[in-house]
């Protein structure tokens, strides 16, 4: 049960924390016409639309990066702790972090408050976000070398 809820966060920090893929989403909305202009100036992307990009660049994001880490050298299995999905999504887990962006890209904006103040906190939590779980994911045969040698006794 408790491995479950851990693998839902991962999941949620993996697809939902990003700061830039969050304001990547706004701006497709925007652009595709997903969402409103509730007054003068003041934008706010369909909650859906806004998820559903999101889920997207995850999806691709995934399929790029288990076509880097997998191979015969290091097989992923389906379920379990050596699972990709999992060790993909666990890696992300300091973009929980990033929360506090998607709630402010999903209100309603106004031009000159993305410009002066969500803007700038999405380049700087984004920044720093995408740095550490990029060294992490960087760090993904290191950790499944680790969980293999452990789960099969092997002594390198």
């Amino acid at each position: 049960m408790i491995t479950n809820l851990k693998f839902v966060i991962y999941l949620l920090a993996a697809i939902l924390g990003n700061p830039f893929y969050q304001m990547v989403s706004y701006f497709v909305c925007q652009s595709l016409g997903w969402g409103g202009e509730p007054s003068f100036n003041v934008y706010q992307a369909n909650p859906m639309g806004y998820l559903f990009i999101l889920v997207v660049i995850f999806i691709i994001r995934f399929a790029i990066y288990s076509r880097i880490f997998t191979s015969k050298e290091y097989p992923m299995t389906i379920r379990g702790s050596n699972n990709f999905l999992y060790l993909f999504a666990e890696r992300h887990l300091f973009q929980l972090l990033g929360f506090y962006t998607l709630w402010l890209w999903a209100q309603e904006l106004e031009g000159n408050v993305i410009g002066f103040l969500v803007l700038p906190l999405t380049l700087i939590t984004g920044i720093v976000i995408s740095v550490v779980t990029f060294i992490r994911m960087l760090k993904l045969k290191k950790k499944w070398r680790q969980m293999h040698s452990v789960t099969h006794g092997d002594p390198n």
